[in-house]
């Protein structure tokens, strides 16, 4: 989803990702601020900052670039860097 807004700080700022007005015009179009919507439909009534932390931390990085290379860092770590995980996909016949 961050990939798509490489290069789009003027338009869709980092900062404002959670806001109403960018939710409103841009999540139909970009997959990262779609989520950002599911994210604040699903935790109504509470302020964003206080029911995803991590999101809301997200915001303060300054350019999508950054964004992207952290939460592609984070995957690795968290999901691909897991044995559980990588040990049921399936590597094709070449690994048999």
């Amino acid at each position: 989803g961050a990939a798509q807004l490489m290069g789009l700080e003027g338009e869709v700022p980092t900062g404002e990702v959670y806001k109403e007005r960018v939710i409103g015009e841009y999540a139909d179009g970009y997959l990262y601020v779609d989520a950002i919507r599911q994210v604040l439909l699903a935790k109504k009534g509470a302020p964003f900052h206080e029911t995803s932390p991590m999101l809301y931390d997200i915001t303060a990085v300054p350019t999508w670039q950054k964004t992207y290379t952290g939460l592609m860092k984070m995957y690795k770590a968290e999901v691909l860097g897991k044995f559980p995980v990588i040990q049921h996909f399936l590597f094709g016949p070449s690994l048999r």
